[in-house]
């Protein structure tokens, strides 16, 4: 079972928002969360890019069994005034298999790769 855990609260302006999500399950799973707020959201960023794992207003990550993992993000979006309002939710999950959650097997089953030849023009 994917379990998730959240915690938000308004500061200046700005919504914070965490969660975390756990996996009781035997396998990895893929689990894909979307925020329940009204407006833009504002992910984690790596210098000017987002990070990776999110697209838009959906985060999509991978949690290994008996692990939890963090997620958050902030938003300009008041939290609604309704009791028991989650700021997220879970809109799927997916076993994957243990070789999809190890990068060098990942990487092992990406083909080679050479320039096209006409990039460097036919010799003589």
């Amino acid at each position: 079972m994917v379990s998730i855990e959240s915690d938000a609260s308004r500061r200046d302006g700005v919504t914070l928002v965490s969660v975390r999500v756990s996996n009781t399950r035997r396998t990895p799973q893929r689990v894909t969360l979307r925020s329940t707020l009204e407006g833009p959201i504002w992910p984690p960023r790596t210098g000017v890019v987002d990070t990776p794992d999110w697209d838009d207003d959906t985060w999509t990550g991978t949690i290994l069994p008996g692990r939890t993992r963090g997620v958050g993000f902030t938003s300009p979006v008041a939290l609604p005034d309704v009791p028991g309002h989650r700021p997220v939710e879970v809109t799927a999950t997916r076993r994957v298999g243990v070789d999809e959650t190890d990068p060098e097997a990942v990487v092992a089953k990406l083909g080679g790769w050479e320039p096209p030849a006409e990039l460097f023009g036919e010799e003589s």
